[in-house]
């Protein structure tokens, strides 16, 4: 669920990489600062996107200036919304909490529980779910919801629609706590952008763990897709699902070219045009050697 929405570096320039790596950065310092240090680890690239699109809706930037914890001679000088970063950090964080609980229920692990317990018992973590309150409540309906409908073996559509809606609500949240004359169903392509994205992210984690969800007799999205395939190496589900991503894809640039940009224009469609395709090609190579040159023939 997380770490899949990256950029494609090769295709950046030297400059809207810097910028890139600020804003990680930024965030980085962002959750060391609030939750403590050793949360920098569970930073996501996924929460770069998300800072660098909502800062096209904010004026107030603040300048900062830090040194790096892990290298002491790098400083970094860059300028930030502090209603992004901090909204950023917290949805890192919470969605951190939610793959641990979902990775207990489908791997019974009692290390993952006690990583767990600490997590939930963050007092900025809880003072932060205390103030967003019942604004957050959409979050939890819709992930319990997700659950329950995987217990059920519930169809392709319905359970990557759902999560694309959940993708939405992540970016309507910030509206909702830092702009409430501001939502994000006014701006229809946003939307559609995001609706996209978060079932691109569903059913791109499910490809990839598709052979070990099966091993360990979890529920996969994909698995009534590739049961039903009787070809070798299951390559007509392989090439459904290329399809399905590339069609995504195509929805997701589509979308974002009617946007207008303010800021990042250049990164933000490296990530969701280059950055994706770049991210199932990968998967594909590390996951599906013996079909990877036929798929990508066709992708």
């Amino acid at each position: 669920m997380l770490g899949y929405i990256k950029t494609q570096r090769d295709d950046l320039r030297i400059r809207d990489f810097r910028l890139y790596k600020q804003q990680y950065c930024a965030l980085c310092q962002g959750i060391g600062k609030k939750y403590g240090i050793v949360y920098r680890l569970i930073l996501s690239y996924d929460m770069v996107f998300l800072a660098l699109v909502l800062e096209n809706f904010e004026t107030e930037m603040t300048p900062l200036s830090f040194k790096c914890p892990t290298n002491p001679f790098k400083k970094i000088n860059t300028s930030i919304s502090n209603n992004v970063i901090e909204y950023c950090a917290f949805i890192n964080y919470y969605l951190s909490v939610l793959k641990l609980e979902d990775d207990i229920i489908d791997e019974k692990n009692n290390v993952k529980k006690i990583i767990l317990k600490f997590f939930k018992h963050n007092s900025q973590y809880q003072n932060i779910l205390n103030t967003y309150g019942v604004k957050l409540n959409i979050l939890s309906e819709l992930m319990n919801k997700i659950n329950s409908l995987e217990l059920e073996n519930a169809g392709f559509d319905q359970l990557s629609n759902l999560f694309g809606e959940f993708f939405v609500e992540l970016f309507q949240l910030f509206f909702k706590l830092y702009k409430e004359d501001c939502v994000i169903e006014k701006y229809d392509n946003l939307y559609s952008l995001c609706f996209n994205l978060g079932k691109w992210i569903y059913i791109i984690d499910a490809y990839e763990d598709y052979n070990e969800d099966m091993q360990n007799g979890n529920f996969n999205l994909l698995q009534n897709i590739m049961k039903e395939d009787d070809s070798d190496n299951k390559l007509n589900a392989h090439k459904n699902i290329a399809m399905i991503n590339k069609i995504l894809i195509l929805k997701m640039e589509k979308s974002f070219h009617e946007i207008t940009w303010n800021k990042y224009k250049e990164i933000l469609y490296n990530i969701v045009s280059l950055g994706c395709t770049n991210t199932y090609f990968k998967i594909l190579h590390e996951k599906y050697p013996e079909i990877e040159s036929i798929i990508k023939t066709t992708f």
